[in-house]
C-alpha cells in the first residue's frame, strides 16, 4: 500500500482516486429518499415494497445545517417501515443524549428496531454501538450468527469512559439545557433576523 509507506495523501499523490470508495454493486441497493418528505417515501415503498430491508434516518440531519424533522415524520417513517417488514433504524449519533438521556427517539415517542450511537457514550473515547429489540440482537454472536468485532472492542479505558459518562448522563439536568439552549436562540434570533443571516436557529 503506497498511502502506508509515503507520507501524504495517495489521492494527491496519484491525481484521480480510482475509486469512490463503495463498489457500485452496493451503492446500486440503496435508495435514497428525501428527507422530511412523506410522499417521497410512500412512492419508494409502493415501488419496492417488502424488497427494502431497512430505512436508517437521522432524527435531525447534521450535515446539511441541522434540519429537524417535520412534526409525524419519523412516526410516519416507522409506521412504513413496520407495514412492509423493514426495520426502522435511528441513526443517533449526532442526536443521542444531547436532547435527552433516552435519545431523541424518547421525544417522539419512537419504537425503533435499531439505534447507533457514537463517541458520546464514551465521553469523547474512541467508540460506538448499536443496540435494538431482542428479536434483532439476539442474531449477533454468541447467540446468533452474525459476527461483530473491533479493534477498540472492550477496551477497558474505553469502557470505563463510557460507564462514568452514562451514570453522569443518567442524573444529568436536561431541562437546564433546554432552557440555555432557548435563551441563546431569544439572544441570537433577533441579530439573525436584522442581519438578514442564513442559518437554522431553534
Amino acid at each position: 500500500d503506497y498511502v502506508l509507506v509515503n507520507a501524504g495523501s495517495g489521492a494527491l499523490t496519484f491525481g484521480t482516486p480510482s475509486s469512490p470508495g463503495i463498489p457500485r454493486v452496493v451503492s446500486e441497493t440503496v435508495i435514497v429518499a428525501d428527507f422530511n418528505n412523506v410522499e417521497n417515501l410512500e412512492e419508494i415503498f409502493a415501488k419496492y415494497g417488502d424488497k427494502i430491508a431497512a430505512v436508517l434516518v437521522e432524527p435531525v440531519l447534521g450535515n446539511i445545517g441541522v434540519i429537524p424533522p417535520e412534526p409525524d415524520y419519523l412516526e410516519n417513517v416507522q409506521k412504513m417501515c413496520n407495514q412492509n417488514g423493514s426495520l426502522f433504524i435511528l441513526d443517533e449519533v449526532i442526536t443521542g443524549f444531547r436532547f435527552g438521556y433516552k435519545g431523541y427517539q424518547n421525544i417522539e415517542g419512537l419504537n425503533p428496531d435499531l439505534t447507533i450511537l457514537g463517541k458520546i457514550i464514551g465521553g469523547g473515547f474512541p467508540i460506538g454501538l448499536f443496540g435494538g429489540n431482542k428479536e434483532i440482537m439476539k442474531m449477533i454472536s454468541p447467540s446468533g450468527k452474525v459476527y461483530q468485532s473491533g479493534t477498540f472492542s472492550a477496551n477497558p479505558a474505553t469502557m470505563s469512559a463510557g460507564l462514568a459518562t452514562l451514570k453522569y448522563l443518567k442524573n444529568a439536568d436536561y431541562s437546564y439545557l433546554k432552557r440555555m439552549t432557548d435563551t441563546i436562540a431569544d439572544i441570537l434570533n433577533p441579530y439573525i433576523s436584522e442581519h438578514e443571516i442564513t442559518m437554522n436557529r431553534y
